[in-house]
């Protein structure tokens, strides 16, 4: 914008009562041209006139010193954090310490959640004071934010970001965790020592396993899968495929060997033919083959596939020329058989084969036309197989021979090949001799009208196509009037490709056939590069041709770009979208569908869209078949679009009048954006005079405060205090002050509306949310929120108390209510939303004492019936502890308050069973005084051990496996004590069972307590 060369007295004059429409243009110019003197000139005024939002664009302009500084006020207000955290990562970085510092743990992983990638962008441009802030703040139990991140902060200092990954207490998050290619290439490239720290964390996750010993360099795969699975007892594991398959020869055949030696592989006849296969050809190959001679059809079918494998896995030449030699075999074999041995044709790495192979290559394709049973899948492996050949064997006569053999063979010239990317195989200007070697097949086949193999070849090469003259003129050639509709079309589409030839082709494309004008990729085209071909395709009689038959009517779809467009093209695209509308045999919606399109065309869309407008109200919409006229459907359409034209502030009063009338609802919704070309001082007074429906009064109230009218919060009070408002518009206007409530005007009429109690008034309050409320106001809001959990109406108090839950990192002085409602056990509806409010209460770790209070309360009231109701007390109770051990990732301080309130229950005649609960909630499974807690709590008590000792078997597999802790619990008798130990010691499996675990196991079989035998009995030590 020029205004920016004037500085900032005029952009501030200009800003005074600048429409929304000038000061998001001027916005984005400041943006834009990253003017930091401007943004930091304007951003107090535009925060203080327009609000938070609008002064938070400005912001990632802003020099650092400002956005230091209003950073943390007006964080809350970004759209993304992303910009800001790429220009100002110092800044971003300090107010995310400032504020994780001064949050709860729970309240730390809230903030991780909602900014974490903003925070990790900061960190990429600043790795070390970002690895400083994840260290210090990042939860406990999981890493924040987009993983590829981490991968970033590694080329810096992978050892840091692996001690993130492999900490123990995120044990259980980083084995569900895939990790991105990235960031295992980093850590991949570690010494094997090193890195076999994250690899014993996946010896139980095969295929993450796989994707790490892939990013290793392929020399030091073989000792980083010895380092990872050093603690594991291999025994009785099976490794899987997944992981063999990128293990070096050496490993991979050394593991095979040791699976081959087991019992269960020796007994199951397809494993050991499986595991053969993993071995080097000249030892695998006899026994592979002999397989391929057996019985059934599945065997051979099975026998054949694994030979392949194996053949195209070793990259050794003869093997890849022994299976091709092998393959004449298969002619009067069964199709499925067949299929399984071609299946892996196109897998052998084709540089291994050999000219000579061109031989047998040739008998396999000859069996299989003339088979009689060949199959779909049969002829695609073969057709797969020739165009792999063609594509990176264009070296070798012989075998592009027959590859091109193949396909006239197998496919005629009616189907064209599946070439797959060669842009992306071939090697630089080898897509010159691909074409030489199928220029003929291609020229013969489209001069026989078959064009398929020229537009697969084509595609195949995408960009590289561009580059070929020869193959440009044969698409050209296809673009003729003489071929289909069809076939033009794709190749139009093809030969307009080339972005440096397409004003000229398009030209071209047009006048041989101008019907072309139709194609979505010529119309994309005239508009952006050639809008001059506009007029003569639309001033004079509609195109026809191939593309617009005789009896069709062309409706030009919306043009881009029209302010680029020559006047004449302009006045030629109305001109036909007002015939197209006036044309009363069209469908009134195709008619419709034309003043849309008009409306955006400078000068030319307000004189063909507004006459639609003064059509009478009342008329009734009209059938697609009615020849009597639009009615309302095209004066509604037109109305919609008025605001789309040129003169979107002329429109406003023109919708605005409709207030009133059936067309109400498209008008008040066009008149949103033709509010935002209008200044603020006079949109408020064209709004507030506004009467008419309840649904137009709901949007004047909505515009008034988005638009930040002047007396905005004045206005809105006045609406809402006036005993003759409409409920629905009291309702807007209290949604519109919560939406605006960084304007301390607007909070009057947030405190009268939780005030009057009124349900349909305090809803909007309730339906706020915390992050959209400035930082500063959120304590005030959560006790607007708490007042609504107060009202007689229960309706109103069970969704306040729902929606308390969202707040309770804000909430002060709620331990009465708490206490008064979960007592009130007459309550039948609002408790349960109460009980769910006190579990975010201790969440958010600021419980204090008020669970041990509630608990000890509820206990009090155990033996009171109401209304014939079963102990209403205890279901309380009941439900508060099944809600906290649903939760994960608590806080120390979490943990305390709950661990408390199980100790003031747990003397309680009858609530030991809610005491474990609480206790289990409570405990850190890695904490050994801890565990010995909540063994004490359930001696004696047998049963309510088996289903605690069940539980926490659930819980122990987010954490790493323990074993001093479960030796610890195994040497003692107590019953309890030996049930958490097999809770322990079953997480041996995930380890193979080493022989520390199995030993572990095999003690607690021999236990003194019957139950703690059964138990370790029910583990499979395979």
């Amino acid at each position: 914008m020029d205004t920016l060369g004037r500085g900032l007295g005029p952009l501030r004059e200009l800003l005074t009562d600048a429409p929304e429409e000038t000061r998001r243009r001027l916005y984005r110019a400041i943006v834009r041209r990253r003017r930091a003197d401007l943004a930091d000139g304007l951003v107090d005024e535009v925060r203080a006139r327009y609000g938070d939002d609008e002064a938070a664009r400005l912001l990632p302009v802003c020099g650092a010193e400002t956005s230091s500084r209003l950073l943390p006020e007006l964080g809350y207000a970004l759209a993304s954090w992303e910009r800001i955290a790429r220009r100002h990562p110092g800044a971003t970085l300090a107010t995310a310490a400032r504020e994780l510092a001064e949050l709860s743990p729970e309240g730390r992983e809230d903030r991780w959640r909602r900014t974490a990638d903003a925070v990790l962008s900061a960190a990429e441009e600043r790795p070390e004071q970002g690895l400083d802030l994840l260290e210090r703040f990042a939860p406990a139990r999981w890493l924040p934010g987009r993983l590829t991140a981490y991968g970033v902060l590694a080329i810096t200092d992978p050892l840091r970001v692996l001690a993130l990954f492999t900490a123990p207490e995120r044990a259980g998050w980083v084995t569900r965790a895939a990790l991105p290619a990235n960031l295992l290439g980093r850590i991949g490239r570690l010494p094997p020592a090193t890195a076999a720290e994250l690899g014993r964390r996946y010896s139980g996750r095969w295929d993450q396993f796989a994707r790490l010993l892939r990013a290793a360099p392929p020399g030091h795969r073989g000792e980083l899968f010895e380092r990872s699975m050093a603690g594991v007892d291999r025994t009785l594991v099976m490794t899987s495929d997944l992981v063999l398959a990128v293990l070096p020869g050496p490993a991979r055949a050394a593991e095979a060997r040791r699976m081959l030696a087991l019992e269960r592989v020796r007994q199951d006849e397809r494993q050991a033919l499986r595991l053969t296969a993993q071995l080097p050809w000249a030892e695998a190959e006899p026994v592979l083959l002999a397989a391929t001679g057996r019985g059934t059809a599945d065997e051979r079918q099975l026998a054949w596939h694994l030979l392949g494998q194996c053949a195209a896995r070793g990259r050794d030449p003869e093997a890849v020329a022994a299976f091709v030699q092998h393959l004449p075999r298969l002619r009067n074999e069964q199709d499925p058989v067949r299929a399984a041995a071609l299946a892996q044709l196109p897998r052998l790495p084709p540089a291994l084969l050999a000219p000579e192979l061109a031989e047998p290559l040739d008998r396999v394709v000859t069996d299989v036309v003339g088979a009689r049973d060949a199959s779909g899948d049969t002829i695609s492996h073969v057709l797969e197989a020739a165009a792999t050949v063609l594509r990176e064997r264009l070296d070798s006569a012989p075998l592009t021979g027959w590859a091109l053999r193949t396909f006239g063979r197998v496919l005629g010239d009616d189907r064209p090949p599946r070439f797959g990317p060669l842009d992306e195989r071939l090697r630089r200007d080898q897509e010159t001799l691909a074409f030489a070697a199928v220029r003929d097949w291609l020229a013969g086949a489209a001069a026989r009208g078959e064009h398929g193999p020229l537009f697969a070849f084509a595609e195949a090469l995408g960009r590289r196509a561009w580059r070929m003259p020869e193959l440009q003129d044969l698409l050209a050639a296809a673009t003729r009037r003489d071929t289909l509709a069809w076939t033009a079309r794709q190749a139009i589409e093809l030969w307009l490709a080339d972005p440096g030839q397409r004003g000229a082709r398009v030209e071209a494309v047009l006048r041989e056939d101008p019907s072309a004008i139709a194609l979505p990729v010529v119309w994309r085209i005239v508009c952006a590069r050639r809008p001059d071909l506009v007029t003569a395709a639309l001033a004079g009689p509609p195109p026809r041709g191939r593309f617009i038959p005789e009896g069709v009517t062309w409706v030009p779809p919306r043009a881009l770009q029209l302010r680029h467009w020559p006047e004449a093209s302009r006045q030629a695209y109305a001109g036909r979208l007002a015939a197209v509308a006036a044309d009363a045999s069209l469908p009134w919606r195709v008619r419709a569908a034309a003043l849309r399109a008009a409306a955006p065309v400078p000068e030319h869309g307000w004189p063909v869209v507004h006459p639609w407008t003064d059509l009478p109200v009342g008329t009734a919409p009209q059938d697609e078949e009615d020849d009597d006229g639009a009615g309302v459907g095209m004066a509604e359409a037109a109305l919609a679009a008025l605001a789309w034209t040129d003169r979107p502030a002329e429109a406003l009063p023109v919708l605005l009048a409709h207030a009133g009338d059936d067309r109400a609802r498209v008008a008040m919704a066009a008149a949103g954006r033709a509010g935002r070309f209008v200044a603020p001082s006079r949109l408020g007074a064209a709004l507030a005079a506004v009467e008419g429906k309840v649904t137009s009064r709901k949007e004047a109230v909505r515009l008034i405060a988005a638009g930040r009218v002047p007396g905005a919060a004045g206005l809105l009070l006045a609406r809402f205090t006036d005993a003759g408002t409409h409920r629905d518009v009291r309702a807007a206007v209290v949604a519109a002050a919560r939406d605006t409530a960084d304007d301390p005007g607007m909070w009057p009429v947030l405190r009268a509306a939780a005030a009057g109690g009124v349900r349909e008034d305090v809803r909007p309050i309730l339906e706020g949310r915390p992050y959209l409320v400035p930082p500063a106001r959120r304590d005030e809001y959560a006790a607007l929120v708490l007042a609504a959990c107060a009202s007689p109406d229960r309706r109103l108090a069970a969704e306040g108390w729902a929606a308390l839950a969202g707040w309770a990192l804000w909430l002060h002085g709620a331990e009465g209510l708490v206490l008064e409602r979960l007592a009130d056990l007459a309550d039948e509806t609002v408790w349960p939303a109460v009980a769910g409010a006190l579990v975010a209460i201790v969440r958010a770790g600021s419980a204090g004492t008020l669970l041990t209070d509630a608990i000890d309360a509820l206990t009090g009231l155990d033996g009171v019936r109401v209304d014939g109701r079963d102990r209403p007390a205890r279901r309380r109770v009941e439900t508060i502890v099944a809600r906290l051990g649903e939760q994960s990732g608590l806080s120390a301080a979490a943990r305390r308050t709950i661990g408390t309130a199980a100790a003031s229950i747990s003397t309680v005649d009858g609530f030991r069973p809610a005491a474990a609960g609480l206790l289990l909630a409570a405990t850190d499974p890695e904490s050994p005084g801890e565990v010995d807690r909540l063994a004490r709590l359930l001696d004696g008590r047998p049963v309510l051990a088996a289903r605690i000792a069940q539980d926490l078997g659930r819980r122990l597999e987010q954490y790493e496996p323990q074993p001093a802790i479960a030796e610890r619990l195994a040497r003692r008798a107590g019953t309890a004590d030996g049930l958490l130990a097999v809770a322990y010691a079953a997480h041996g499996r995930r380890l193979g069972w080493p022989a520390r675990w199995r030993g572990l196991v095999e003690h607690l079989r021999e236990h003194p307590a019957e139950e703690v035998r059964d138990a370790a009995l029910e583990a499979r030590l395979e």
